[in-house]
């Protein structure tokens, strides 16, 4: 239920200029599993950040972020899913830093990231000038 940084999901660059921005696209493949056959709410949240500044968070609005559902009573659940957030960064910097998305299911569930081989998750950061 807490964050954690996301295998490969995480990039060094250095800005060509401090007045620059960065677009930054994090395309995640996400599998949310349950096990005990009771209700339950799953659901999962993002974050990307340039070094400590927290860039998006997909749960400020909501604790359930981009990928939630809600799983009956009954059989165990097993939900694969992509989810695509991005965001706009006014870094301010012309010094290296580090882009990376963390990742967390909140109520604890099992969550796999990039359970599928065949279709892996990516980060793209663009240098946009202004």
């Amino acid at each position: 239920a807490t964050y954690a940084d996301l295998t490969g999901m995480t990039v060094d660059i250095t800005p060509v200029s401090s007045t620059s921005k960065f677009l930054i696209t994090a395309h995640l493949n996400v599998n949310l599993a349950t096990s005990s056959g009771g209700s339950a709410d799953i659901g999962f949240n993002a974050k990307i950040l340039r070094d400590s500044t927290v860039v998006v968070d997909n749960a400020a609005t909501s604790s359930y972020g981009s990928i939630y559902f809600y799983q009956q009573t009954g059989a165990n659940t097993n939900l694969h899913m992509f989810d695509t957030i991005l965001g706009l960064d006014d870094h301010n910097t012309s010094s290296q830093v580090t882009i990376k998305v963390q990742g967390r299911e909140p109520e604890g569930n099992t969550c796999y990231f990039n359970a599928n081989s065949a279709k892996k998750s990516y980060l793209l950061v663009q240098e946009i000038e202004t």
